[in-house]
This record gives structure tokens, C-alpha cells and sequence, in this order.
């Protein structure tokens, strides 16, 4: 499978590169048409010092933070992650090299792995897509902000430059969190469903109806004034909130963020628990 002894699989670089790429389709502000113009756009339409003259908006942090800011990000995250590992378990858990494994290792022991290497394996593509992109925002956007008594993105992100880099790390080890599990629910799908292709795509389906409630639920909020903790509880059980809690978990829910890193814990558990029991009952 993946991250295996063997090295690693062509399916593993496609989806990093396929990461990267998405990872480029967030929304640059640096030249002031709103929506219209991605990260990968300005890339190649605009020279360095055009870049440089737009201003703070305009610099390698500013594109690197907001490498989840576009509508299919948060779609398509989960089929990208998934779908090398997914391909090789359904192969081995439908094919005959099934019982070639678990005859050298215990029932316990090969879901316990398979989980293991699941979760790792969307954690590694997440991450590693996230600093290929990293590494050609800095290439290309300029590094400089204003001063930090003038600028947003000091205001928002921290001061100095070690603030800004905690503030990037938890963002990008908080999504790649969420990728491990993403991955590890595709495993439990493509059991149930049998079916590869529908345990890559229901995720995804239901991350896209997911992002389009939560819109109209935020914006039923805002009008109403309602700004509820029982609302915030509503959002949670919407799985595309749950993208940027390392950035509002704490101010929803009064608690700090190690709450939902607990919370993350136990659904990791109850997985490996539930796929165990597919294991034995096999």
C-alpha cells in the first residue's frame, strides 16, 4: 500500500501535486477584483515587482494562509487524500492478497495497521501538497509587510515572524488532521459500499451539499443576530465547519482548541474500533 517498505506509489505524488494544485485555486486579494483572480492566476500574470507594488496583500504569506480560501477546497480535500490508498485497500481487501496478509500477522494487528497507514497517508499528501505550494508562493510572491503597527496581516496572523509561522503550522497540521481521518472514513465506505468509486465520491457529495447549508445557515445567523452557542452546535454536525476550527473552535464554543483535538482523538478510536470489528467478522 502506501507508505510502504517499497517506497511510494505513483497515486501518492499524483495526489500531492493534485494538493498543491488545489492549494493554488484560494483567492488572491493582492489586485483588488475580489473573487475573480486564484493564487495560481496572479502566479503567472504578474511580474515580481507588479506584485510588490500591489502591496502586503500581495505577499507569499498572505497567498500561503489562505491556502483553503476556495468553495472546492474543502470538496474535493476529501476524494484527493483518499483515493491512493483507498484504490490499493480495495484491491488487497476484495482480492486474495487478504488473506495472504492477515495469515502472517494477527486480525487485530492488520487493522490496527491499515488504520494507521490510512491516516498517515492523507496526513503526508495534505502536508506535503501544502509546502510544494508553500514553496512556490515564496519563490514568486514577494516576503515583505508593512510595519506591524500598520499592517493586517500582523494584526490578524501575529507580530513577528514567529507567530505568523506558529499561526501557518497549526493550519496546515489541523487540516492535515482532518485529512487522516478523511481517509480513514473512506476505508470504512469502501467496505460497507464495495465500491471504491462510491466511497471516494459520497464524501464529497457530502461536503459540497455540507458547504452550501452551512452558507445558508450563517447567513440565516447573521440576520437573526442569533450568535448562539446551540447555533454553533448546529455548524458542528455540518462537516465542512469543521475546516477552519483551529481558527474559531475556541471563540464558538468558549473552549480552547485542545477540546477538538481531544474530539479528533475519539473519532480516530471509534474507527479503528469499528474496522477491527469488520476485521474479526470477516
Amino acid at each position: 500500500m502506501l507508505l510502504r517498505e517499497k517506497g511510494i506509489s505513483l497515486k501518492f505524488l499524483a495526489a500531492v501535486f493534485l494538493v498543491a494544485l488545489l492549494c493554488g485555486c484560494s483567492r488572491f486579494i493582492g489586485d483588488g477584483n475580489g473573487l475573480d483572480t486564484t493564487v495560481w492566476q496572479a502566479f503567472f500574470q504578474y511580474t515580481k515587482e507588479e506584485l510588490a507594488d500591489m502591496g502586503e496583500f500581495a505577499a507569499s504569506y498572505q497567498a500561503v494562509i489562505g491556502f483553503r480560501d476556495s468553495d472546492w477546497f474543502v470538496v474535493l480535500l476529501p476524494a484527493l487524500v483518499s483515493f491512493p490508498f483507498v484504490y490499493d485497500f480495495d484491491e488487497q481487501w476484495f482480492g486474495g492478497n487478504y488473506y495472504l496478509v492477515v495469515s502472517r500477522q494477527t486480525k487485530r494487528r492488520y487493522a490496527v495497521q491499515t488504520m494507521l497507514r490510512a491516516a498517515g497517508t492523507g496526513f503526508c499528501i495534505l502536508i506535503s501538497g501544502t509546502l510544494i505550494y508553500t514553496f512556490f508562493a515564496v519563490l514568486k510572491f514577494p516576503c515583505g509587510i508593512s510595519e506591524p503597527e500598520q499592517s493586517a496581516i500582523a494584526a490578524s496572523y501575529g507580530a513577528t515572524v514567529l507567530q505568523r509561522g506558529v499561526y501557518f503550522m497549526k493550519e496546515i497540521l489541523h487540516t492535515g488532521c482532518l485529512s487522516a481521518l478523511l481517509v480513514m472514513i473512506s476505508v470504512l465506505l469502501t467496505v460497507i459500499l464495495k465500491n471504491r468509486f462510491l466511497a471516494l465520491s459520497l464524501p464529497v457529495l457530502i461536503e459540497y451539499m455540507s458547504s452550501k447549508l452551512l452558507y445558508v445557515f450563517q447567513r440565516y445567523r447573521f440576520l437573526q443576530g442569533n450568535d448562539s452557542v446551540a447555533g454553533a452546535f448546529v455548524e458542528f454536525l455540518l462537516p465542512s465547519k469543521h475546516l477552519y476550527y483551529d481558527q474559531n473552535f475556541a471563540a464558538s464554543f468558549g473552549v480552547s482548541y485542545g477540546f477538538y483535538l481531544m474530539f479528533l482523538l475519539f473519532v480516530f478510536v471509534v474507527m479503528m474500533v469499528v474496522f477491527l470489528r469488520m476485521v474479526e467478522r470477516r
